[in-house]
């Protein structure tokens, strides 16, 4: 599992297994799965429809709960938490990034950067322009704080969703299919400025069924019916 000597990982999964009921029917989405995710990583999960991928990430980003096993994030147990313990997870130490860009259409570049200081406490409000002027210089948009999602490309649309998962400084930031909205040049701009942030230390798990997307990242884990079948380093 490519430990680091002298790293604790900051996503440790333990056997996670994911049942679902249907009808009179159980369906075993994910089956104890272990998986570790270090400080830096740039971590591609593939598959094809059905095969775990997407369970796997919500529960990743605490937006659902295992049926069995461990899931430690920064050496904290989460399976353990209430709902409440799990939302501020999610407000606090992990960016998403969707397909479909989630941007609020009536609402400024700004403001919707600054959705996710809805959830912190007792930030200031110069903290939090600040935050959200140095995400979005990171992406390349600070000329475009004041336009609507209207007035931008879908590249650049995408850019101001990783702006937002960046502004509060996760721990980790989770993409799902973060290009397959996006045309080729668009796709690769963002595949690129993905690389950049993670050369500057940011962690990376992005879900795709692209292989062009999977050869990107540092390290590749293939899934097929629930269960991880294949673990790989890229060689760049």
């Amino acid at each position: 599992m490519f430990d680091k000597a002298g790293e604790y990982p900051i996503i440790d999964i333990q056997k996670l297994s994911k049942s679902y009921k249907i009808g009179t029917g159980l369906v075993e989405a994910l089956k104890g799965i272990d998986l570790k995710i270090y400080k830096g990583d740039s971590l591609a999960i593939m598959g094809a429809s059905g095969s775990g991928k997407s369970t796997l990430l919500h529960l990743l980003g605490c937006l659902d709960t295992p049926t069995e096993g461990k899931y430690f994030l920064d050496q904290e147990d989460i399976t353990t938490l209430s709902e409440n313990q799990l939302a501020a997870i999610r407000a606090f130490k992990i960016g998403f990034v969707f397909q479909s860009f989630n941007l609020i259409a009536q609402l400024t570049v700004l403001e919707n950067v600054a959705i996710p200081f809805l959830y912190q406490r007792e930030e200031s409000e110069a903290f939090v322009l600040e935050a959200i002027t140095e995400a979005l210089t990171r992406v390349g948009l600070s000329h475009r704080l004041h336009h609507h999602p209207s007035q931008l490309s879908g590249g650049e649309m995408q850019r101001v969703a990783i702006a937002r998962a960046l502004a509060i400084k996760p721990l980790l930031i989770l993409a799902d299919e973060p290009t397959g909205n996006l045309d080729s040049a668009n796709g690769k701009a963002i595949l690129n400025l993905f690389e950049e942030l993670n050369a500057q230390g940011v962690t990376l798990v992005i879900v795709t069924h692209d292989p062009s997307v999977g050869a990107r990242a540092k390290r590749l884990v293939k899934m097929q019916d629930g269960m991880i079948i294949e673990e790989s380093r890229n060689i760049k």
